[in-house]
């Protein structure tokens, strides 16, 4: 009886991480060319609030890929990380303090020559 007492323990526990998870913004996947890279931007679009977010890699099958970053962001600041590997698909931002309305996101694929080639926002 203590074994069937605990196994819906650990449920709550992981359905409770699962909604202390901040709003995420979720950009469509791109590929990148041979030697290319993605590239995740986002900004803070509030004048008055800071925001904290993280940053997160996925591959196509829903792997992280990078180790996540955290950044704090003041009014009207952005910022922009590079992928740095090649089997990263799309960039997730998790709103961890301030508002989601106040991020925007978008993801751009990069040749080597540093010429962007394509982009798309997040929501």
């Amino acid at each position: 009886m203590k074994r069937l007492a605990i196994v819906p323990a650990c449920v709550l526990l992981v359905l409770a991480a699962e909604a202390a998870a901040g709003p995420r913004i979720v950009t469509p996947p791109l590929s990148p060319l041979a030697d290319g890279r993605l590239l995740c931007q986002f900004a803070n679009a509030s004048n008055k609030k800071e925001v904290q977010v993280r940053i997160y890699w996925y591959d196509l099958f829903g792997n992280t890929t990078v180790a996540p970053a955290q950044v704090s962001l003041g009014p009207n600041e952005s910022a922009a990380y590079s992928s740095g590997n090649d089997q990263v698909r799309l960039c997730v931002i998790e709103v961890i303090k301030g508002g989601k309305k106040n991020v925007r996101v978008s993801l751009t694929a990069i040749d080597a020559n540093d010429i962007p080639l394509a982009a798309v926002g997040g929501q």
